[in-house]
């Protein structure tokens, strides 16, 4: 009876130790029955490059594994590019764009990146320079006493501009208030010139000025969202040369 207990024991010590060996995950194929989860692949990291009023590119580094990428415009249609870019320019105006963009692959064994979102504000853009020219032979007129600027814009809907003798602590509430309030001084771009404004850039200046004095040269522009802005630019005209 008691040889027949210790057998026992010893029996069932070799059933536990067989068991445990043949579920001991380190000592079979690991793989066998099982399915290997996809990797997920990285998320773009998304750069805003070449804005315009009405255009703009969307860039991003290669994603590893990734084989192409999906893309939408403010949550419209999902479409596919096999490139690191996206050209964004048909039909936009201003106004505000949210692209998202994600990586993906043809191979199973990786699995979509989440979505990387940027947003672009398509407000309309303006430069204005204000230079002192060499003579101009149609009227006689040299750097001593006369101012030329070039401005050029997009998206913009009325402009106007003036010349003053520069004023010291005129703040740009004062000199806003001035065009709104309009007046001799001030002259609106209109026709020819804005379409040039808006195109190649339109040139003007003022003669017949004294030397040696600064002068401002202000534009008040209204884009096509409504937006007013003022732009100011200061230049001093030279001593006259010697007779």
């Amino acid at each position: 009876m008691r040889f027949t207990c210790i057998a026992t024991a010893i029996l069932a010590i070799a059933a536990i130790a067989t068991s445990c060996e043949k579920t001991n995950p380190e000592e079979g194929n690991p793989g066998e029955g099982q399915t290997e989860e996809p990797a997920i692949l990285e998320t773009p990291a998304l750069s805003v490059e070449d804005q315009t009023a009405t255009s703009f590119n969307v860039t991003w580094e290669a994603v590893e594994n990734a084989d192409s990428y999906t893309y939408t415009i403010n949550d419209g249609e999902e479409q596919k590019t096999s490139g690191t870019s996206i050209s964004c320019s048909s039909g936009l105006s201003g106004g505000k764009y949210t692209v998202k963009v994600k990586a993906t692959s043809g191979n199973e064994r990786y699995t979509d990146s989440g979505w990387a979102s940027c947003e672009v504000d398509l407000a309309g853009t303006f430069t204005l320079d204000v230079y002192l020219s060499d003579l101009y032979a149609s009227y006689g007129q040299y750097r001593y006493n006369s101012i030329w600027f070039t401005a050029k814009g997009t998206d913009i809907t009325a402009a106007s501009y003036t010349c003053y003798t520069y004023r010291e602590g005129f703040s740009d509430e004062d000199m806003t208030a001035e065009f709104e309030a309009g007046g001799n001084y001030i002259y609106p771009v209109a026709g020819q010139e804005l379409a040039l404004l808006l195109t190649a850039g339109f040139e003007n200046g003022f003669i017949g000025l004294p030397a040696e004095t600064t002068f401002e040269i202000a534009f008040y522009v209204t884009f096509s969202d409504g937006e007013k802005r003022l732009y100011r630019k200061t230049v001093t005209t030279e001593a006259a040369p010697e007779m």
